[in-house]
């Protein structure tokens, strides 16, 4: 009996993973082919970050129907649903003839972004809570090998020569396949939200659990907009400043999420060994390092580096932030995800139009300039966050 449980427990870790992996490989094999749209339609830096950002204005529109959706229909179904049309707006985005069209697929794809987001985090925290240990790093590892996976082969098609439209059908087949497996694998699981919690944290965070989710929030908004500078700048600055051909100017995104898997690779050992507060505040002081290299050093190699070192100190910061967020008492899983992974998507809102138009004004360099002054505030937020839990955990032994 307790072989039977265990192979089931294993097996719902290696498809969730997988589902991880469809929501990393479904955006980042477009990224490589941003270039592509830009000189297809003549477009400015502006309207390429109003473009991108019709994703997390999609997600803020309605993301927060996500939680009625799982309500309504259960987390089984929702996440079935919501998976399916989140590969499906994609793949279409080849076959869209102006620009307009593109923003709105995107900003469909932005809405589903959000629910899969939610039904697959509180999924994940399900199945944590099923080992008693932590485990979020590592599901959050699948989706950034999905994203290496996923502008890999993109490189490769565009070397190939093959057409966006051809790629893009295939990768659609490949992601509905991982995702009829889900179905098989999870179609009897149970979905309460349930999540175990350490017992001193439950009480530091049951006195004060307004004011740390809060930061959190706030954390996870610039963490967003931080996170996806390699993903939207990283192959148009390459072609900006340095004209190399299409299959490089992908590599600082390939980079940025090759790192993004090691650091999470190793997230949960890390955050065991030392806490989360030192990890966040390392990574963030890496991702800043990694941001200036990218400004100063005028060179494509260390441009990559840098990159590589965003993704590398930005790994851990959103995964911890929604394993803390969704383990706050009194305060319901899915609705607190929900809201959560929404409030994320104002970073992603910001910061794209925000640069573009810095862009435009200035130069693309200078314009990064304000990812700078994010890494910042971030390592602020959580020197914030660590005094406040200290405090609290202070009084709470007096």
């Amino acid at each position: 009996m307790n072989i039977k449980i265990n192979q089931n427990k294993q097996n719902k870790k290696i498809i969730l993973s997988l589902l991880f992996f469809i929501h990393g490989i479904a955006y980042a094999s477009l990224v490589p082919w941003i270039p592509e749209i830009k000189e297809k339609f003549y477009l400015s830096h502006y309207m390429v970050g109003v473009m991108i950002s019709a994703i997390p204005a999609g997600a803020i529109a309605l993301g927060l129907l996500s939680k009625n959706f799982i309500n309504s229909i259960g987390l089984y179904w929702a996440t079935n649903i919501a998976f399916l049309f989140f590969i499906v707006f994609i793949s279409m985005i080849p076959f869209a003839s102006s620009w307009y069209e593109i923003t709105l697929l995107l900003f469909l794809f932005g809405v589903f972004d959000a629910w899969t987001d939610t039904c697959m985090n509180v999924q994940a925290l399900n199945v944590q809570r099923l080992y008693g240990r932590s485990l979020i790093n590592r599901f959050h590892g699948a989706e950034s090998i999905g994203t290496i996976m996923g502008g890999a082969i993109a490189i490769s098609a565009i070397g190939l020569g093959f057409s966006m439209g051809q790629f893009s059908i295939t990768v659609l087949f490949m992601n509905l396949i991982i995702l009829i497996n889900y179905m098989v694998f999870f179609r009897n699981g149970n979905s309460k939200n349930e999540f175990f919690l350490r017992e001193n944290i439950k009480k530091c965070m049951s006195s004060t659990g307004t004011k740390l989710y809060i930061i959190a929030l706030i954390l996870l908004a610039f963490t967003c907009g931080i996170e996806d500078t390699a993903s939207i700048w990283g192959a148009i600055y390459m072609n900006d400043y340095y004209q190399v051909p299409s299959v490089i100017s992908g590599l600082p995104y390939l980079a940025c999420q090759v790192s993004m898997v090691i650091g999470r690779g190793f997230g949960d050992d890390l955050t065991n060994k030392f806490g989360s507060i030192p990890v966040l505040r390392t990574g963030i002081l890496m991702a800043a390092l990694g941001i200036a290299t990218v400004i100063i050093i005028h060179s494509p190699t260390f441009s990559i580096l840098g990159f590589s070192l965003i993704g590398l100190g930005m790994s851990v910061i959103f995964p911890l932030t929604i394993s803390f967020i969704g383990q706050i008492p009194n305060i319901n899983s899915t609705s607190g995800i929900t809201f959560a992974t929404w409030i994320s998507r104002v970073g992603l809102l910001i910061f794209p139009p925000l640069i573009g138009v810095l862009a435009d004004m200035t130069s693309l360099r200078t314009a990064l300039i304000t990812i700078l002054i994010g890494c910042l505030l971030v390592f602020l937020l959580i020197n914030t966050l660590s005094n406040t839990l200290i405090k609290q955990l202070t009084s709470g032994e007096k």
